[in-house]
């Protein structure tokens, strides 16, 4: 029996980061979400975010491409939320994402930083937020222009 965990941190934007997401109705967009990755036989571990972003955190399916269901997931919400009516000035997602591997002993620690989104937006940005994301992971943080 082959033993595999692949937890993922993913992190959507807005387009342009404006703040479309409503928090008066972002729990029937998370519900939305939720049911995505069911259907995926992923494990939802915590949702959370901002009127410019969100944060998943899952325990991913490893018989799935992660970026092309990043792609689905994107696309199935864009036209969710367009037919729901719930966010009437959302234009869709920022063209790039992220994507960060999570170690099991990490992953109480994410789900409660995706927890306290609301509060920890209060001292800090969500562009500033992101590229600390990115350089934590040891990535390359590239300035793109506006969409």
């Amino acid at each position: 029996m082959s033993y595999i965990q692949n937890y993922q941190h993913i992190v959507l934007s807005t387009k342009n980061r404006s703040k479309t997401l409503n928090r008066l109705f972002v729990d029937k967009l998370y519900q939305y979400i939720s049911g995505f990755f069911q259907n995926k036989e992923c494990n939802l571990i915590k949702i959370g975010g901002i009127e410019d972003h969100i944060h998943i955190l899952v325990n991913f399916n490893n018989q799935l491409s992660l970026s092309k269901e990043i792609g689905n997931l994107k696309r199935s919400t864009s036209i969710w939320i367009k037919q729901s009516g719930f966010f009437p000035l959302f234009d869709g997602w920022s063209k790039e994402y992220g994507s960060f591997s999570v170690s099991y002993s990490h992953v109480k620690p994410v789900s409660d930083y995706i927890q306290s989104q609301q509060e920890h937006h209060l001292n800090l940005n969500s562009e500033e937020e992101y590229k600390r994301l990115i350089l934590k992971n040891g990535l390359i943080y590239y300035q793109y222009p506006s969409e």
